[in-house]
């Protein structure tokens, strides 16, 4: 189930919020143990109906900025135009993998390490997100376009794409433990070539 609306602040601004919720139900759940004499991690399959539900929600406030940077009338490139949209957005959702939930358990490892697993593991519906998530996410997406001289089109201008999509992300986790800073990602599209 997916909830979600969004409003205009300030005229220039749009602030949006959203929610999930996810339910699955399986016939499977895992049980998972170490068996010091095989040295081996032994999985059991039981046969029983289990299901697990989730949700995160999340408040972004974006808007979207133009700049127009226009040459002589007689130049071959007559107008490129830069239009940014950056975003800032909070994101929540709980830690699944709490005993509260059940969820998650542990077994010890063959160094008598505890180690959690999911006993939705090896199902087809996936297992619920582990760890506390309260991240403030930051992204700018660019769109570059230019105007050119051409005798192709009735307008004598063509527009060129250079970068239909060019979009910088990162996020900061407060409940992280270490490594609060999610890696920077850079994606682009063009059709440039």
């Amino acid at each position: 189930i997916s909830l979600g609306t969004n409003t205009t602040l300030a005229k220039y601004f749009t602030f949006s919020v959203s929610a999930n919720i996810d339910n699955a139900l399986t016939t499977k759940t895992l049980t998972r143990s170490y068996n010091p004499l095989s040295n081996k991690v032994v999985d059991v399959l039981n046969n029983k109906i289990a299901g697990y539900s989730s949700f995160s929600t999340s408040a972004s406030l974006q808007t979207v900025l133009y700049g127009m940077l226009n040459f002589k009338k007689d130049a071959k490139i007559q107008a490129i135009r830069h239009m940014m949209t950056p975003q800032i957005s909070f994101s929540y959702s709980p830690d699944f993998s709490a005993p509260s939930f059940g969820y998650y358990k542990n077994y010890y490892s063959d160094r008598g390490e505890m180690t959690p697993y999911s006993i939705f593991d090896r199902g087809i519906v996936g297992s619920p997100n582990s760890g506390l998530v309260q991240a403030l996410n930051f992204s700018i997406n660019n769109n570059l376009e230019m105007k050119i001289k051409s005798k192709k089109d009735s307008t004598g201008v063509k527009k060129l794409k250079i970068f239909e999509s060019l979009t910088f992300n990162t996020s900061y986790n407060f409940a992280a433990p270490k490594y609060k800073w999610s890696i920077f990602s850079f994606n682009g599209q063009t059709t440039l070539f």
